[in-house]
């Protein structure tokens, strides 16, 4: 009898612990992928639809591509040789920093062109344990090394990268 009556005098107390356990383990927010890209091309707003995220050559490089519409297979895409937290110039070597966009019927723009790239991404988080990545972008993109697309005020947060 008298070890019922320590069971029943801690019952409560046991219990109020695993109710607190359970509040707080609800309340602790895990990192979700939100995938958010946005832009300004030649000063109009454009949102993305879908974005993806691909880390190649051993997670060195970043590859992202946006979706622009779900209608035309308007794209944005940027390559880039990084694997941290950091500025990245764009480069005339296609997979080291580059940014292209494909509207229609425009066609497409690449910043890697015969002149100098104009752009860089500075990457302001690179989440290694849930491999989400954030940060900001901007670039000059020609078509025919004539007409220009000037890309400003980029920004994605939390795009989920994947390995191929």
């Amino acid at each position: 009898m008298k070890y019922q009556n320590n069971i029943m005098k801690y019952q409560f107390t046991l219990q109020a612990l695993f109710l607190i356990v359970l509040f707080l383990s609800g309340c602790v927010k895990d990192y979700e992928a939100v995938d958010e890209l946005s832009f300004k091309a030649n000063g109009e707003l454009v949102t993305a639809n879908s974005v993806s995220c691909h880390l190649r050559d051993n997670r060195e490089s970043i590859s992202i591509t946006a979706f622009l519409s779900k209608t035309d297979n308007s794209i944005l895409s940027i390559n880039l040789k990084a694997n941290r937290v950091g500025t990245y110039p764009f480069t005339d070597n296609y997979l080291d920093g580059r940014g292209d966009i494909v509207t229609y019927p425009d066609g497409m723009y690449s910043s890697n062109t015969t002149k100098t790239p104009e752009g860089q991404v500075v990457i302001t988080k690179y989440d290694t344990t849930n491999w989400l990545i954030s940060g900001t972008f901007s670039f000059v993109a020609y078509k025919d090394s004539v007409v220009k697309k000037v890309i400003t005020e980029g920004k994605f947060s939390n795009i989920r990268c994947y390995t191929f």
